[in-house]
């Protein structure tokens, strides 16, 4: 008996109008929401009332190198675990994905630092229409010398199923950027990166 090919399911899935629809709603919805500041998403995925970027926090901090470096290196993380995280559970309330909102793992796997450098380069290599390989795949992500092929599979088939990749089988593995990933990266990540980044700059002397 011939395996079902969950990659072509998820592949024909998001690539429905109806559900794209319903990703860049998603999308939106982050975006008002992280442009609001109001709250954040814990890392047991609880929402609560504290602002997920500590404007007041830079704004009280004079001008140095410690603000700076804030803008540089926090901000991005921030954006896309927090940002992620909201973008997730919308996009599971509204029916687009078919996980368990109480299952802490989809969470955690979205959040991890190595799952949001792959958000990053698939989405660059998107730009110029270049996969990624599975060996490819392996290499940048958190795999020891000697890793059995079916570990990286098997996070493929989980990133697959999130709209994170797109994953074609033929003599290669061909992996792409999913369209919920891709979604998030140009309209909230990038934008809201920026926004704020010249927020932080306007308490640092400007330097924005």
């Amino acid at each position: 008996m011939q395996r079902p090919d969950h990659f072509a399911f998820y592949a024909a899935r998001f690539s429905d109008p109806r559900i794209q629809a319903l990703i860049r709603e998603a999308a939106q919805a982050t975006l008002d929401w992280l442009r609001a500041n109001k709250s954040s998403i814990t890392a047991h995925g609880v929402e609560i009332l504290k602002p997920w970027c500590d404007e007041p926090g830079y704004a009280a901090t004079p001008p140095n190198k410690m603000v700076e470096k804030a803008r540089h290196d926090t901000l991005p993380s921030q954006v896309y675990e927090q940002g992620i995280a909201k973008n997730l559970e919308i996009a599971t309330m509204n029916g687009v994905l078919d996980i368990d909102p109480d299952e802490l793992r989809w969470l955690v796997l979205a959040r991890s630092a190595e799952v949001e450098g792959w958000v990053h380069v698939l989405t660059r290599y998107s730009w110029v229409n270049r996969p990624m390989n599975l060996e490819h795949f392996r290499d940048t992500g958190d795999y020891h010398p000697g890793c059995p092929q079916s570990h990286a599979k098997a996070k493929l088939a989980r990133l697959a199923r999130l709209g994170f990749v797109t994953v074609t089988k033929g003599k290669e593995f061909d992996i792409r950027v999913g369209p919920i990933a891709k979604t998030f990266y140009e309209d909230v990540w990038f934008p809201i990166k920026e926004e704020f980044a010249k927020k932080i700059g306007k308490h640092d002397g400007g330097k924005a």
